[in-house]
């Protein structure tokens, strides 16, 4: 049982800060563990255990065999968390103009001050978007997601069309920014041109050629498609 005496009516914006983390290792299919935690928020491993202990004590979290879950208050206050900061990431991109780097900065700084009134009014701007503008789905907006592949899953010669950079790549310090300048963003089309023996691609995306490590590669889920219906995105191929 919850000790409502010890806490407030709603958690600290650090609190917020830990389920949102969590819910996007889960999004990602990482296990929810301390370690994970700490690595993802760049928090020492003694500060991230001190804040479960508080997030179990106040009811958003509980512990089982090392893993963590949320509760149902915990998973609500995620979804709200994770739901006003991928809006304010698509406000500030589609509506401001903003590149995706800094509209994920900003959105963190945001998002605490976004109440109910206000995220329903960048609902209506914004026409009821489905996803953020990495393609990470909404939390209640309805999205369904199309079956997807990791670029890593792809050949020499396939071509796929961008769907989602997961969270995973947002955090990495320079990804957003390297990706969106060189054209790999949801809805655009590319091509692996070329694996190293380690498993790194070169992949043609509509701006740029970029290379990516297999971890990165990853990160990035696209429906694969056959190469004679590229688009004009990564046309030029080289001539037989």
């Amino acid at each position: 049982m919850t000790n409502t005496d010890e806490r407030s009516d709603s958690p600290s914006a650090a609190a917020a800060m830990y389920l949102e983390a969590m819910f996007e290792l889960a999004e990602d299919d990482l296990e929810l563990v301390q370690a994970r935690l700490a690595d993802r928020l760049g928090i020492s491993r003694p500060a991230v255990s001190e804040m479960v202990r508080r997030l179990v004590r106040d009811g958003y979290v509980v512990i089982d065999d090392r893993r963590l879950a949320f509760t149902d208050e915990g998973r609500a206050i995620a979804e709200t968390a994770v739901r006003r900061h991928r809006l304010v990431e698509r406000l500030l991109v589609d509506v401001l103009g903003l590149g995706w780097a800094e509209a994920h900065e900003l959105a963190g700084e945001w998002q605490s001050v976004i109440d109910d009134r206000t995220e329903h009014a960048i609902i209506d701007v914004l026409g009821a978007p489905t996803t953020c503008p990495h393609g990470n789905p909404i939390p209640g907006a309805g999205y369904e997601q199309p079956g997807l592949v990791t670029l890593a899953d792809l050949v020499v010669g396939d071509a796929a069309r961008v769907h989602r950079v997961t969270e995973q790549l947002e955090v990495e310090p320079g990804m957003l920014v390297a990706l969106e300048r060189a054209g790999m963003v949801p809805g655009t089309t590319v091509r692996v041109t070329s694996i190293s023996p380690d498993g790194s691609l070169a992949v043609k995306a509509s701006k740029a050629v970029l290379a990516l490590s297999v971890s990165t590669a990853r990160g990035i889920l696209v429906t694969p498609g056959d190469l004679s219906a590229i688009s004009d995105q990564v046309a030029g191929r080289t001539q037989a």
